[in-house]
Parts: structure tokens; C-alpha cells; sequence
């Protein structure tokens, strides 16, 4: 659904606003989403240093129980699962025709 034109904004306090430089190194991991847009309440920042979005889901680091917390992780596996491709108009429609043949997030997990 994300691709490297998808702008990803964020909300946060001004508090929570570090520099970049201030954060070790490999802090992100390849499932990260990085940010294009920090909006807190007094600024909106655009960083200058634009990272690499991820190119999907990695399934193999998606769990059970992230499954049952994340519904829109389940949606996206229902949709695969059905041979449904993943953009913004079936994760948001199509995962919700489907949603009687949803099975439980273990047995989800387990194929």
C-alpha cells in the first residue's frame, strides 16, 4: 500500500522532536516506516534526509497476537490469501467482504 511517493506524516509533541543526529545508528529496522511530514503543535518539519520505505509486509516478523492487535495486518492476510493485490481501495473494501472467512489469528499464522 506505501510506496516511496506515499507521503507518511506523523503527530507528535515538540518535546519528542530530536535531531537525527542524536539517534544511534541502525535504529530503524527494514520493516520501519520512516516519516516525511513531523507535525507537533508549534512547526511542521519536513526532513531533510529522506529514507527508504519498506517494499511490504514481512510476514515472517508478523506474530499471533500481532495479528489479533493490528487489524489491518489481518485485512492485508485475507487479501493476500484470496489473491487480492494490496492497495489502499481493497485493504479498505475488499478485506471486509471477506471478513466471514476470517480464521483465527493462529491458524492465520500458521500457513
Amino acid at each position: 500500500c506505501v510506496s516511496e511517493e506515499t507521503p507518511v506524516a506523523t503527530l507528535v509533541h515538540d518535546a519528542q522532536v530530536v535531531d537525527s543526529s542524536e539517534l544511534p545508528e541502525g535504529l530503524l529496522e527494514s520493516h520501519d516506516l520512516p516519516v516525511d511530514i513531523i507535525c507537533t503543535p508549534t512547526e511542521i518539519i519536513r526532513p531533510a534526509r529522506r529514507l527508504t520505505k519498506p517494499k511490504g509486509i514481512e510476514w515472517h516478523k508478523v506474530d499471533a497476537q500481532m495479528l489479533t492487535d493490528i487489524g489491518a495486518l489481518q485485512e492485508c492476510r485475507i487479501l493476500l490469501q484470496h489473491g487480492m493485490p494490496l492497495s489502499a481501495s481493497t485493504v479498505f473494501s475488499g478485506a471486509k467482504v471477506l471478513s466471514s472467512e476470517v480464521p483465527s489469528a493462529e491458524a492465520a499464522n500458521a500457513k
